[in-house]
Parts: C-alpha cells; sequence; structure tokens
C-alpha cells in the first residue's frame, strides 16, 4: 500500500480522486496561510481611518474567483514542489515537473492561480472615532465651495460695475426708479442729443446729499436715453481763476441766478452752515435750451419737472404742438387759474379760451379737444349745436359740471340746482343728473388746519366734499383711467348723481365706462336752495329732506365710440352735423362744477376787491371761508385736482408719456390698512364727541395688533424659514445615507 493510501489521512480521504501529492500539498499550505473565517466588517471605502480593508478587497483575497485581477507581469518557470517564492520576490507561476494527464493539468492550473498581493494600507492617525475623517473632509469642501462662491460673486460685481445698474422698484408709482412707460417712452421719441448740465455748490451736506440721489436719477435719463442723453455736474467751487469766472459765467448766461444755501445743524438750533451759489440745472436740446431752478430740501416730485422741461424742449425743436379748447363767455369757473398753471408748468398745452359768441362761431376743428367746466350763466342752444357739431366730427370733449349752481362771493354758499345748458346736451347722449346732491358716509373731507408750530389741527368734516380713494379696499375711482393715472385721492365738490342711458348714447357699439363712484353708503340731500357752508350751524339750511341709502352712486362716466348726435341732426342754422360720430368719440363727464377751482375761495371773496385802484382785493371777505379755502389749496386733494387737468389733456391729446410722472408729484404714500379703513364721523357726530372717539380708539387699537402681527411676523418669519431649510437639509442628508446599500 502506498503513502497515497494510508489509513487515518483524513486529508487526502477528502480529496478528489485523480488529485496528485502536488496538489495537495499546495492546497493545504494555501488553508493553513488563509485567516480564520470571521464576520465582515462593512466599510464605506478603503481609506477608512482605521486602515482596514473593504470587504470588496478581502472577498479578492479569499479566492482567486471572487475578483479578477488585472494580470501582473510573471515570470515563467519550471521548479519542483519544494522551491517557494520568497516573500517580497516577484511572482512566479509554478509549474510542475512531472505531469499528469492532461485534464488533471488543466484542473492543477486553475486551482494554482497565484493569490493578487495588495499593498500594505498606508497607517492612519488614530481619530476620535470612524466618522470623524468623513466629516474633516465634509467641512474642507464646504469652506473651499464657499470660498469659491465668493469670489465669484466678487467678480462678477465687478464685472457688472461698468454694465449699469439694474434696479428693481416695487413701488406702485415706481417712486424710485424712472417710470419706463412715462419718462423711459418719452427718452425714445427724442430725435437730436440732450444735454444736462448741474450746477451745484460744494461743501453743505444737504446739497451734496441731492446732488448724490440727482446723479442717480440722471444715470437713469442716460440708461433710457439709448445714447442720446448725456449730463455733467459742475462744481465751479473746484475751479480757480479764469475757469471759475467762466463756469459762473456760463450758469448766468443761461438764467440761473445765485442763491443763500443753508442747513442748520438740528431742529430749533440757532446754529448752522450758510453757503452761497448756483444750483440748478440747464438742459440743451438741438437749438433749444431752458434751465430749472433746484432746492435740496425738495425732491418729490423731481423726475416729473425734468420730464415735463425735457418735453417742453423736444415740442419746441421738434414743432409739436398740441392746442385744448376751454369753453368761455358764461363765467366758467377755473380758467383763469388753469391757464397761469399751464403757462408756467406745462407749456406744451396751449390752452385756449373758446368763445362761440351765442353759436355763430364754431369749435375750430384743428382743436385735440375741448374742455367744458359749469358756467354761471346760460349756454344758449345754439353754442351746444356747435359743441355736439365738434363731438360728432369724432373729436374729444371733457365736462366737468352738473346741475349743481353756486354763486360767487355768496357767504351763505347755498346751491341751487340748474344746469345752465350743459343739462340739456348731456341727456341726449343718454347722461341725466338728479336734483340733489350726494354724501359719502365713509369718504369724505376733513380739513386740517396747521398751526404756527406745525402741528394739524383737525376740524369739523366736511360732507359735501367726496374724496374718491384708490388705496382703500372699496376703490371708489379708475386709477387706471388717464385722467386719473396713478392718483390716490380725487377730490369731487358738491357732486350729484350720473344715471346713463346707453341706448340713447349710440347702443352697443358705444362704451360706457363708469370713472367714479360713490361706496355703498350715501345719503341723498333734497331742496330748492341748500347751504354748503362748512359751519356746523350753517351747513344743509334749507334743505327739505334727506334719504340714506345703501347702493353706489356714479359720479363720472367716459363713453367712447359712435356716440349719436344730442340733436339728432342739423337745426337753428348749424349744418353739417352726422347722426352720429365719425371715427372714436370721447366723452368724459365728471360731476362736479367746481372741480378746477376753489368753492370756498369763490364764494367768499369781497363783493367789493378790485373796485378801486390799490383797494385789498380781500377787503370784506369772509374770513371763515378763506381759511377754509387756504387749507384747500395747501393740501393734496388741490395738487390732484390740478394734475387730473394736465392729465386730460393728455387724455384728449392721447399724449400719454408723462401720466406715469404724474403720480410722483403727490405726497408719499403713508401705510394703509384696507381691512381696517380709518373711522370717519358722520355728518351729525361732531369730531371730538364721546361716540367718535371710541370709534377712534377702538380703531387704534385694532391697527396696533395689525402692527403688532407684522412686527413678530418680521422678526420670526426668516428665521423661521431658515431654520425649515437646515431640517429638510438634515432630514434629506440621513435619508439619503439610509438609502446606500453595500
Amino acid at each position: 500500500m502506498s503513502d497515497e493510501n494510508k489509513p487515518g489521512d483524513e486529508t487526502k480521504n477528502d480529496l478528489p480522486q485523480g488529485e496528485s501529492d502536488e496538489s495537495v500539498t499546495k492546497i493545504e499550505k494555501r488553508k493553513s496561510e488563509a485567516p480564520a473565517e470571521t464576520k465582515p466588517v462593512v466599510a464605506l471605502a478603503d481609506d477608512s481611518p482605521t486602515g482596514a480593508q473593504t470587504p470588496i478587497a478581502k472577498r479578492a483575497e479569499e479566492g482567486p474567483k471572487s475578483v479578477k485581477p488585472t494580470e501582473p507581469k510573471v515570470k515563467t518557470v519550471v521548479v519542483d514542489d519544494t522551491h517557494a517564492s520568497d516573500a517580497g520576490e516577484e511572482p512566479t507561476r509554478k509549474v510542475p515537473a512531472k505531469k499528469a494527464a492532461a485534464k488533471d493539468a488543466a484542473e492543477e492550473d486553475e486551482d494554482e492561480r497565484p493569490a493578487v498581493k495588495r499593498p500594505a494600507p498606508v497607517p492612519r492617525k488614530a481619530a476620535d472615532g470612524p466618522g470623524d475623517g468623513r466629516k474633516t473632509r465634509a467641512s474642507g469642501e464646504s469652506v473651499g465651495l464657499l470660498v469659491v462662491v465668493g469670489a465669484v460673486l466678487v467678480v462678477g460685481n465687478l464685472a457688472m460695475q461698468g454694465a449699469g445698474r439694474a434696479r428693481i422698484d416695487a413701488t406702485r408709482e415706481e417712486r424710485f426708479t424712472l417710470s419706463k412707460k412715462g419718462t423711459g417712452h418719452l427718452l425714445s421719441t427724442l430725435t437730436k442729443e440732450l444735454k444736462i448740465q448741474v450746477y451745484a455748490p460744494e461743501g453743505l451736506a444737504t446739497v451734496d446729499a441731492f446732488i448724490r440721489d440727482l446723479r442717480d436719477l440722471l444715470s437713469e435719463y442716460v440708461r433710457f436715453g439709448d445714447g442720446k442723453v448725456s449730463y455733467e455736474i459742475i462744481y465751479p467751487d473746484r475751479l480757480e481763476g479764469e475757469q471759475k469766472q467762466k463756469a459762473e459765467a456760463d450758469a448766468q448766461e443761461a438764467g440761473l441766478k445765485k442763491q443763500l444755501l443753508g442747513e442748520t445743524k438740528g431742529a430749533g438750533s440757532k446754529s448752522g452752515t450758510i453757503g452761497e451759489g448756483f444750483l440748478g440745472m440747464v438742459l440743451t436740446y438741438g437749438g433749444e435750451k431752458a434751465t430749472m431752478d433746484l432746492d435740496e430740501r425738495q425732491q418729490m416730485g423731481l423726475e416729473f419737472f425734468i420730464s415735463n422741461k425735457i418735453r417742453e424742449l423736444r415740442d419746441k425743436e421738434d414743432k409739436i404742438s398740441h392746442r385744448i379748447g376751454y369753453l368761455q363767455g358764461h363765467k366758467e369757473k377755473g380758467y383763469q387759474e388753469l391757464s397761469q398753471v399751464f403757462t408756467q408748468f406745462f407749456p406744451y398745452y396751449k390752452l385756449e379760451g373758446v368763445d362761440l359768441s351765442k353759436g355763430e362761431k364754431p369749435v375750430d376743428e384743428t382743436l385735440d379737444g375741448l374742455i367744458v367746466s359749469s358756467p354761471e350763466e346760460e349756454i344758449p342752444s345754439k353754442e351746444l349745436r356747435q359743441i355736439d357739431k365738434f363731438l360728432m366730427k369724432g373729436k374729444a370733449v371733457a365736462i366737468f359740471g352738473n346741475n349743481v349752481h353756486l354763486k360767487d362771493a355768496d357767504p351763505s354758499m347755498n346751491v341751487t340746482f340748474s344746469g345752465m345748458g350743459l343739462d340739456k346736451l348731456l341727456t341726449g347722449y343718454g347722461i341725466d343728473f338728479k336734483n340733489e346732491l350726494v354724501i359719502d358716509k365713509g369718504q369724505f373731507w376733513t380739513p386740517v388746519l396747521m398751526t404756527p408750530q406745525g402741528l394739524g389741527l383737525q376740524l369739523d368734516p366736511y360732507p359735501f366734499m367726496f374724496m374718491a380713494d384708490a388705496s382703500r379696499a372699496e376703490v371708489t375711482f379708475d386709477n387706471k383711467f388717464a385722467p386719473f393715472f396713478r392718483l390716490q385721492q380725487l377730490a369731487i365738490p358738491f357732486p350729484s348723481e350720473i344715471t346713463v342711458d346707453q341706448a340713447r348714447a349710440g347702443g352697443q357699439t358705444v362704451t360706457v365706462q363708469p370713472v367714479i363712484r360713490t361706496t355703498n353708503q350715501i345719503i341723498t340731500v333734497q331742496g330748492t336752495s341748500v347751504a354748503v357752508h362748512p359751519g356746523r350751524e350753517k351747513m344743509g339750511v334749507g334743505a327739505t329732506g334727506q334719504k340714506e341709502e345703501k347702493r353706489q352712486a356714479i359720479l363720472g362716466v367716459n363713453l367712447e365710440g359712435p356716440i349719436k348726435s344730442a340733436f339728432n341732426g342739423p337745426g337753428e342754422g348749424v349744418d353739417g352735423v352726422p347722426l352720429t360720430a365719425t371715427g372714436k368719440a370721447r366723452l368724459l363727464v365728471v360731476s362736479s362744477g367746481s372741480f378746477f377751482g376753489n368753492a370756498f375761495q369763490e364764494a367768499g371773496k369781497s363783493p367789493f376787491g378790485g373796485m378801486m385802484p390799490g383797494m385789498d382785493p380781500n377787503m370784506g371777505a369772509d374770513e371763515e371761508l378763506m381759511r377754509y379755502a387756504q387749507i384747500y389749496n395747501r393740501g393734496g386733494a388741490r395738487i390732484a385736482s390740478l394734475l387730473v387737468a394736465k392729465q386730460t389733456c393728455d387724455w384728449i391729446s392721447q399724449e400719454t408719456d408723462l401720466l406715469a410722472t404724474g403720480a410722483k408729484l403727490t405726497a408719499e404714500p403713508e401705510l394703509t390698512y384696507p381691512k381696517s379703513p380709518a373711522p370717519s364721523p358722520s355728518p351729525d357726530e361732531k369730531i371730538d364727541s364721546e361716540s367718535f372717539r371710541k370709534k377712534k380708539q377702538a380703531w387704534i387699537d385694532t391697527i396696533k395688533g395689525e402692527q403688532r402681527f407684522t412686527q413678530w411676523g418680521n422678526i420670526l418669519f426668516g428665521p423661521a424659514l431658515i431654520g425649515l431649510i437646515g431640517l429638510y437639509r438634515w432630514w434629506n442628508r440621513g435619508a439619503r445615507r439610509a438609502a446606500v446599500k453595500i
């Protein structure tokens, strides 16, 4: 019996039949060198801090069939089975000297593939825990990413400095940027270069701050000017000798004058800094030049005045003319004052008085449109036909009037109901006035008297002047309509309700657009003569009744389209009147005859004023009414009515470039609470009464609650949002880790 079949050799008995001694020896050798079987260690990478190899690498050592490594460079030699490779030598492939059968040789070659030897892992510094190395690497990557992002932002900002600045203005009136549809469109119509020179002194803090803001505004003009607008700021104080003299001479030649400019060190301070110098602007467009004085204390509406000057220069240089007629001859209200305002601020509109000489003269068809306000005398029927003929030619007519008639120099301020002819014209277009005054319980004028100390003293409310408001929850006028564009309030003195019959106006082809309405809480006052004096003892005298109603009343309407003639064709010697308007006729009616005037001043003026040379025109005037006249003139409502006059001319001539700039002339908008409007005393309730004080206190408490909610919302919303984002990132990272499978 050979050694191969010795009993008791379990290893040899387990060998498959046909294995040689050499195979047995080498298999036993590999088994003895193999490590003891252990549970696999789970790790994510070969470079874990413990230095242990990953399960993937371990399986590669456990058997050549688990991983197919790259074939190493080997040296094939023929050796005896007693030869073995020393540690560190190049691995060799062993071939037995005595070959068996072909089948055994193939199996032997397969079993004796050399195991791939991996280099020993590089020892690392011991860490506190298995995840510390990963955290360190993540922290380094985050810091590096922040550095890269910061560098990109810095380089991006530097690169964009020369490309201009993009500004976002979230205000409704575009108060902090140039009006794109207003000034922006105006600048796009320029055909020649516009040069702007600003002269300013140096060394006064208020002037320096003003010039800084002005420079930002003029940069916007340059940006929208598409290469046609340029500006420079000239400081004569920085120059010396002949250069300084020349700069000052140029400013004086252009029309600027030196002025005293000063600033105090604080409220009530008797000390300050006073300087003298030029502070103004010179604009040159083609062969036209204009100057504009500047006030460092008045920045509101600066774009409005600059753009108006630019339009004035453009119209003169490019021979653009807009002529607007204003009906005269019947003691119409408002024309004299509007003429002065237009001459000073809106010279590109020529407001011309139109006297039809009892109908013998037609309305000049070269006019862009016609404005009519309530007269004190009856308008003859033939003149009404001439106005109708003008409208039927496809023109625009704006009527500010109703049947409420108020006489001049009447301190009792008794109104009577008489349309003075306007009612006869408008009823032909389907527009009728009711013979009653309308009071809105929620929106009316409350005059505020300014004391010498600068404090506002609130007087009794005046219900006969409706204050249409576009900033409250219940909007009462359309401030997207061109004559009222972007205005916040309108003062409608002594309104009466309008009714509209679309069939008489021209049918469905005519657009009927109510543009002014009351709220749903109104009071109508009836009587043949009603006193509208602001004094509580005189107000309402003569009224025969009043009715409280929960409905809206129309106070302004706009008609557009093929409007039907008010007189159904020619008559009274007025020929060539079509039955319907040719082209797109436009008719605006606002139910207020004192819209452009100051009713308190007109009623309270002296009946003797101007009768004798050198006589004080205010001698004999009603002092109480004159006080109310001053309050009304200084208020924002009066400014808004003058803007409506200008924007009505824009609507008539269809020149809407500067509509958007008009809103910037009004005061800065205050915070509004649409869901909690400010209370107003009822017509029979005094402002110092206990009931009104309770209503006002309840409103104040409500507003304070809303303010606290807004305050804490601003404090907590940002941190809470950041915290939620952090929680989401933490949850998302944990979810991704849990999803990893090895």
